[in-house]
C-alpha cells in the first residue's frame, strides 16, 4: 500500500532502505543529514522536491501550503525555498493549509521538519539520540527505525474507553508517537523539538467579531481561496450542515468546475435526498455513489493497515467511493469539524457548574462510548490503571491551554485529541485516490471564529444565522439531524431531534415485540448499522467470525466473553441498541488481527 506522503530519516548517517521506494510511486531525496522519499501520486505539486543549487537548500513538501490571508495563494516548492531564504523558518510558520515540510541546508548540515497547525496530514515518529524517523504509518516508522513491533496496550484501552478521543500519545505500536500539530523538529548537530503555534492564540473573546452576515461573505472568500485553481473540485456532500455550508459558499461562476458527491445504501433515504436537494438548489452537478451494506466492512483488512485502529473501520467505505470520485474530480474538499468550531456543539454552561471539574467530567463522559457499561474487562485493575492514565493525559491538555476558560479548554482537547488523532485519520482514505483540502481549518478563518463568544455560538445559533445569509434557498431545505429546515426557529431543533430519536426507538421496539417479524426500516441516514447488526447477513457473519469465535483476541486478552455475547444477543433481538459499541469493538478486533498478522 502507498505510504501517502513523506518517509524520512534525519540525523547522522541518514539513509532510507531501497525497499521503501519500491512499494509506491515516489521521488527520493538526500542531503546532508537527511534522506527520504515522497509518494506524490495524488499531490497537486508536480515538483514536491526542489533543491536550490546556489544556496544548497532543499525542500520536500507533501500537501498544499497557502500564503497568509484570504487572498493567499498555494505555495510551490520553489516559492517555499525563496521564502525560507528570505525570512527563515518563520515564513513557513505563517503558512496555512495542510502540509508536511522537510528543509535541509547542505552548507550547515541543519535539517528542519514542520507540519501544519492542525495536523491535517498525520505523521508518526521515533526519536533516538542520533536520528529522527518519520513516516505516515506507525508500522512503516517502526520498520524504518528497526524497533520491536510491540503492541501498545494503553492504545487498546483508549479504544475500549474514551474511544472518541486519542488520549494516548503513542500509536498502536509501542514507542511510535504521533507527531503533534505545529511541530518544529530542528537538527543542528543535535535535536530540538518545539511547537510553533499555540491554540490559545486563536482565542480572542470580545465584542469585535464578524456578524453572521459578514461571516458568510468571509466564508465565500475562503472557499474561493481553496477552489480557485484550474481543477475540478469535488465536495463530499451529506445531509448535514457543514458540507452544505461549503457548497452554498461556492460562487455561481465556479459551478461548472464544482461537483457534489453523496454516497449511501439507499438513494431514497432522507439524508441522501436532502443532499440532492441542496446540490440542485446550488446549481451544482450531483453524483450519487451506491454502496451496499457489505461495502462498509468488506475491505477491513486494507482499512486496518491504513488506519491502524485510529478510526472506525466502517469508514473504509472510502476505498469504494473515492476511486469513483477521482474519475470526476482533481481535488476533494472536506468540511471538517465546523460543528464544534462554529456550531458550538461542545459548549458547557459554566453558570450551572459548581466547579471547573464538573463540566469537564460532563464532556469526558460524552467521549466515553463505554460509560454506560461496567465490569466488562477481564482484568479490572489493569484497565482502571490505564484509563486513569488516559484521563490524566486529558487533564494535562486542559491545563496546558493557558486560557483559564473551560469552554476553550474543552475545544483545545477536541483539537488535540479528537481532530488531530481521530478525525484527520479519515482523510487518509481519500488521499489514496484524490488530493484533499480542508478550508475549515484555515487558521485565519479560525481566528475569526474564536472571536465569537461561546454563548453566541452555542446550539448552532450563530451558525444558523450564517447559513441564512449564505443561502436562503439552502436554508429552506431540512437537514438530517432535525429533519427541519435550517430556517426553523432554534427552539424547535432539539424537540425535533428528540422526536426523530423516538421514531428510531419505536421501530426498534416494534421489531423486538414481534420477534423480528416486522422490520420497519428507519431511512434517515446514509447507513444503518443498527439494523444491519440485527438482520444483514454480511454483518451477522462478521460479528460471528470476529467477536464470537474462539479466535477473538478481545475476549482472550481484554473483555469478558459473556458480556460480549450478552450485548450481541440484545442487539440482534433489539432489546437494547448497542450498535455504536459493537462497531467500535469490531474496529479494535480488526486492528488487533492486523497487528498480529504482521
Amino acid at each position: 500500500m502507498s505510504l501517502l506522503g513523506i518517509t524520512a530519516v534525519i540525523g547522522r548517517d541518514a539513509a532510507v532502505p531501497c525497499s521503501v521506494s519500491e512499494n509506491c510511486s515516489t521521488q527520493s531525496f538526500k542531503g546532508k543529514n537527511v534522506a527520504g522519499v515522497i509518494d506524490y501520486h495524488n499531490n497537486f505539486n508536480e515538483q514536491p522536491v526542489y533543491y536550490d543549487k546556489d544556496s544548497k537548500v532543499g525542500i520536500c513538501c507533501d500537501g498544499r501550503p497557502y500564503k497568509y490571508g484570504l487572498k493567499g495563494a498555494v505555495v510551490s516548492t520553489i516559492e517555499i525555498v525563496q521564502d525560507y531564504l528570505k525570512w527563515g523558518v518563520q515564513a513557513i510558520k505563517n503558512y496555512s493549509g495542510a502540509f508536511n515540510l522537510l528543509i535541509w541546508n547542505d552548507n550547515t548540515g541543519d535539517v528542519e521538519f514542520l507540519n501544519d497547525k492542525f495536523c491535517l496530514r498525520p505523521m508518526f515518529c521515533v526519536e533516538t539520540e542520533e536520528n529522527l524517523f518519520l513516516s505516515t504509518t506507525a508500522k512503516s516508522v517502526a520498520e524504518l527505525a528497526n524497533i520491536p513491533f510491540t503492541l501498545n496496550h494503553e492504545f487498546v484501552y483508549n479504544a475500549l474507553s474514551y474511544s472518541r478521543v486519542g488520549l494516548c500519545s503513542d500509536s498502536i505500536v509501542k514507542n511510535v508517537k504521533f507527531v503533534t500539530a505545529a511541530a518544529h523538529y530542528n537538527y543542528s548537530e543535535k535535536f530540538s523539538v518545539s511547537s510553533y503555534f499555540d491554540y490559545s492564540h486563536l482565542y480572542s473573546q470580545g465584542n469585535c467579531h464578524l456578524s453572521p452576515a459578514e461571516m458568510s461573505e468571509y466564508f465565500k472568500e475562503l472557499m474561493k481561496k481553496y477552489s480557485s485553481y484550474d481543477e475540478t473540485v469535488g465536495i463530499n456532500l451529506t445531509g448535514g450542515l457543514d458540507s452544505r455550508a461549503l457548497l452554498a459558499s461556492v460562487k455561481s461562476e465556479d459551478h461548472g468546475k464544482v461537483k457534489a458527491f453523496t454516497w449511501g445504501y439507499n438513494e431514497h433515504n432522507a439524508e441522501i435526498s436532502l443532499a440532492k436537494q441542496v446540490a440542485d438548489s446550488c446549481g451544482v452537478e450531483w453524483n450519487f455513489i451506491q454502496l451496499l451494506p457489505k461495502d462498509f466492512v468488506s475491505k477491513w483488512r486494507q482499512g486496518s493497515s491504513l488506519l491502524e485502529g485510529r478510526d472506525l473501520i466502517v469508514q473504509s467505505y472510502g476505498l469504494h467511493t473515492f476511486p469513483i470520485i477521482r474519475q470526476k474530480a482533481d481535488v476533494s474538499i472536506s468540511a471538517l469539524a465546523l460543528d464544534f468550531t462554529l456550531g458550538g456543539s461542545y459548549y458547557v454552561n459554566k453558570a450551572s457548574s459548581s466547579s471547573r471539574e464538573q463540566p469537564f467530567e460532563c464532556i469526558m463522559s460524552r467521549f466515553n462510548g463505554f460509560a454506560n457499561y461496567s465490569n466488562y474487562f477481564l482484568d479490572e485493575a489493569t484497565a482502571r490503571s490505564h484509563i486513569a492514565s488516559l484521563k490524566e493525559s486529558a487533564y494535562r491538555i486542559v491545563e496546558e491551554d493557558g486560557t483559564g476558560d473551560i469552554d476553550f479548554a474543552i475545544e483545545s482537547l477536541c483539537f488535540k485529541a479528537r481532530v488531530e488523532r481521530i478525525i484527520n485519520a479519515r482523510q487518509s482514505w481519500q488521499r489514496l485516490f484524490v488530493d484533499d483540502v480542508c478550508p475549515t481549518f484555515d487558521d485565519d478563518f479560525l481566528k475569526e471564529v474564536y472571536k465569537i463568544p461561546h454563548q453566541e455560538k452555542s446550539g448552532h445559533a450563530y451558525y444558523r444565522k450564517m447559513m441564512l445569509s449564505l443561502s436562503a434557498e439552502c436554508s429552506s431545505i431540512p437537514y438530517q439531524r432535525t429533519m427541519l429546515p435550517v430556517s426553523a426557529p432554534l427552539k424547535f431543533w432539539k424537540k425535533s431531534a428528540e422526536l426523530e430519536r423516538k421514531y428510531e426507538e419505536l421501530y426498534r421496539d416494534l421489531y423486538c415485540e414481534t420477534n423480528g417479524k416486522i422490520l420497519q426500516p428507519y431511512g434517515r441516514y446514509y447507513s444503518n448499522f443498527d439494523e444491519w447488526l440485527r438482520k444483514e447477513p454480511t454483518w451477522l457473519k462478521l460479528v460471528d467470525e470476529l467477536l464470537l469465535s474462539k479466535d477473538c483476541i478481545l475476549t482472550q486478552d481484554y473483555i469478558s466473553k459473556n458480556w460480549l455475547k450478552k450485548i450481541v444477543t440484545e442487539q440482534r433481538s433489539a432489546v437494547i441498541s448497542h450498535y455504536g459499541i459493537l462497531v467500535q469493538l469490531l474496529t479494535v478486533e480488526m486492528a488487533l488481527r492486523w497487528f498480529y498478522s504482521l
